[in-house]
C-alpha cells in the first residue's frame, strides 16, 4: 500500500503551488513509493473529509490557537475549522503525522490550542507539529520571521516535544524525520 501525503491548502493560485512543493518535499522524505494530493477544503465539512484522505498531512493555511482559515484569491476566506469542531471529530486512526504550517496553531493555552486539540483526534501514536508564532515561509522551510524557536510535537493531547527540541525553521523531511525518531 502506498503511503498517502495529503496537502490541505487555502484555494488561492499562489497557495496551492507551494502546497504541491511541500508535499513532494514530504512524500520524497517518506519513500516507498509514497505519492501526494494537494486539496482545498473551503469549509469544515471539506476540511473533515481530507483528514480521512491521508496518513500523513500537511495543513498549509491561515491559522491562529483557536482555529484554521482559507484565504482566496479575491482576498477573502472563511473558517476551516474551529477547536471546538476538531474536539468533536471522531478518531482518526489511519492518520500518523500532522504538520501544521499555519501561524500561531500551538500559540495560546499549551493545552487547548488547535494543535493539542487535532493531536488528540488522530493515531494514538500520531504526531502533530506546529508553531507557537507567526510563521513564514513558502514552500521549503517555516519558521518565525526574526529566528525564534517555536515548533513543538503534540501527541494525544499532550505536549512531548517543546520548541528547544526543535531549530527555528523546519523543512517537511525535518518533521517527518522528527516523527521517525518519536515512533521508536
Amino acid at each position: 500500500m502506498l503511503s498517502k501525503v495529503g496537502i490541505m491548502s487555502c484555494a488561492h493560485a499562489a497557495w496551492i503551488a507551494s502546497s504541491y512543493t511541500m508535499g513532494k518535499a514530504l512524500a520524497d522524505a517518506v519513500g516507498n513509493g509514497a505519492n501526494s494530493r494537494v486539496h482545498t477544503p473551503v469549509d469544515f465539512s471539506g476540511f473533515s473529509a481530507c483528514l480521512r484522505e491521508a496518513e500523513y498531512l500537511i495543513i498549509h493555511t491561515h491559522g491562529s490557537a483557536e482555529g484554521l482559515y482559507d484565504f482566496r484569491a479575491d482576498g477573502k476566506g472563511g473558517t476551516l475549522a474551529t477547536l471546538s469542531q476538531l474536539a468533536a471529530l471522531p478518531k482518526i486512526p489511519t492518520l500518523r503525522l500532522v504538520i501544521i504550517t499555519a501561524c500561531e496553531a500551538a500559540g495560546g493555552d499549551i493545552q487547548h490550542n488547535v494543535a493539542s486539540v487535532l493531536s488528540s483526534r488522530i493515531a494514538d501514536e500520531g504526531l502533530v507539529i506546529a508553531n507557537r508564532h507567526v510563521v513564514w515561509g513558502a514552500d521549503y522551510d517555516f519558521g518565525e520571521k526574526n529566528g525564534l524557536c517555536g515548533w513543538v510535537a503534540y501527541r494525544d493531547g499532550r505536549l512531548l516535544l517543546d520548541e528547544n527540541a526543535f531549530p527555528p525553521n523546519i523543512t517537511m523531511a525535518d518533521a517527518y524525520r522528527c516523527f521517525c525518531d518519536q515512533s521508536h
